[in-house]
C-alpha cells in the first residue's frame, strides 16, 4: 500500500474527517454508541505513523462492485505488531471515487 509513508497515504484520504475508529468505541461497557465520534484519523495516524511500532496487515475475503468511477471495497483484516507479533482482527469497508481521471 504505502509502506509507512504518511504522505502517500494521506493522498488517498478524502479529507481528515474519514472515520477511523474501532467497534470497541461503540460497544464497549463504557460506549456511548449514540455519542461517539469516529473521526479519529489523528489518533490513527500518531498510532501508524509516529508510534514507532511498525505494523504489518493482511486482506481476506475482499469484495469489489463499481458503478462508473464509484466503488466500494469490503475485505477482513489481519494487523501484526512487527515487533511483538501481537495481532487483531476486523472488517473495513471503503468508498471510492476516481477523479482526474
Amino acid at each position: 500500500m504505502t509502506q509507512g509513508d504518511k504522505k502517500s497515504f494521506e493522498a488517498l484520504l478524502l479529507n481528515n474527517e474519514v472515520p477511523f475508529s474501532s467497534t470497541d468505541e461503540l460497544v464497549a461497557p463504557h460506549a456511548n454508541g449514540a455519542a461517539v465520534d469516529t473521526r479519529r484519523y489523528s489518533r490513527f495516524r500518531k498510532a501508524v505513523f509516529e508510534s514507532g511500532n511498525p505494523y504489518s496487515q493482511q486482506f481476506f475475503n475482499v469484495h469489489i462492485e463499481q458503478d462508473g468511477d464509484l466503488a466500494q471495497v469490503s475485505l477482513d483484516f489481519v494487523t501484526t505488531r512487527v515487533k511483538t507479533g501481537k495481532s487483531s482482527f476486523g472488517w473495513k469497508t471503503l468508498q471510492l471515487l476516481k477523479s482526474q481521471g
